[in-house]
């Protein structure tokens, strides 16, 4: 039987991709998160139902949303990065050795849990001894932050 995840945008437009096997399937305290086996775009990240990344593509988005920061403030060292609980960005931002500090500020633990179980290529820097996790809103971590950034990353 073919198994197919539909991530539905309009009454009249959805996008559906074949599913070969579902890996992960939560309710956490904030979304539903699923992680799918496909065969056009291996592994798919789904929160709440919609697309956030597929391993086929999320370097596009990675990339760009860390690379163009960097370039134009290029003595970036401390950097705060909201959401991304997947950790392309900062397994982007890893590739600095100027960068000394990276606070990534993720609401959601489960969110940080199944990408390092289940998509390593991107979680594959969350334990950088630059990494900094904290997991609550991201307005609470700012209204009490004490630290200074040179760049700020909303994901």
């Amino acid at each position: 039987m073919e198994m197919w995840f539909s991530e539905y945008h309009t009454p009249d437009v959805k996008q559906s991709l074949r599913v070969n096997k579902q890996l992960y399937s939560k309710q956490s305290d904030y979304q539903r998160i699923d992680i799918f086996e496909t065969p056009e775009f291996g592994r798919v990240l789904a929160l709440d139902g919609n697309v956030m990344l597929t391993e086929r593509d999320e370097f596009i988005y990675d990339e760009m949303i860390t690379h163009v920061p960097m370039a134009v403030h290029r003595e970036a060292k401390d950097i705060l990065v909201i959401g991304a609980g997947d950790g392309g960005v900062v397994r982007e931002l890893t590739r600095y050795d100027r960068v000394e500090r990276i606070d990534l500020v993720e609401m959601d633990p489960q969110v940080v849990e199944a990408c390092r179980a289940y998509l390593p290529s991107n979680a594959c820097r969350m334990d950088d001894r630059r990494v900094h996790i904290y997991f609550e809103h991201a307005l609470k971590f700012i209204s009490k932050c004490e630290e200074e950034y040179e760049l700020i990353i909303v994901d």
